[in-house]
């Protein structure tokens, strides 16, 4: 019984944390359509229109690249929707370096090629063939977790 209540006490904390997630999650993303909803408010009609939102929208898919606390943030979704994924790979496999790491985050987010290349700021064929390595990487370690790694990475 015991056993029981703990299982259910771990699911309901798990729970607790999703639904705060998904409400975190559903304010940022209005949030952002604000910013370029007043942005678009303030510069309507004039020449800086079309340039004001993109820098807007610039900045914001940079900051999934540069920025640590968004960076963060993308990690702590990665890992409690991917059965802590991103953990695991930092321990299992300790000479991931930092670029392979946040492709793998990218990949796992399920970003495309396209943006992850924006994210790291470089071509897409740079990303391909880190993706290629990170897969090679993977498979020939000894991490314990080695089938979740490549089943995220598609």
């Amino acid at each position: 019984m015991n056993i029981a209540s703990d299982i259910q006490d771990v699911l309901q904390s798990k729970n607790t944390e999703m639904s705060h997630l998904v409400t975190q999650l559903f304010h940022e993303k209005f949030e952002l359509i604000d910013s370029l909803g007043c942005t678009y408010y303030e510069r309507r009609d004039t020449p800086n229109e079309q340039i004001a939102i993109y820098n807007e929208v610039k900045r914001a898919i940079q900051n999934l690249g540069t920025d640590k606390q968004t960076k963060s943030e993308l990690e702590r979704i990665v890992n409690l929707c991917n059965e802590d994924i991103l953990k695991k790979i930092r321990a299992q496999i300790p000479e991931i370096k930092m670029a392979d790491y946040d492709l793998f985050c990218y990949l796992c987010a399920g970003f495309s090629y396209r943006a992850i290349s924006i994210f790291m700021q470089t071509k897409i064929d740079n990303i391909y063939n880190r993706k290629s390595r990170l897969k090679m990487l993977i498979g020939n370690s000894a991490a314990a977790s080695k089938v979740l790694f490549l089943r995220n990475i598609r």
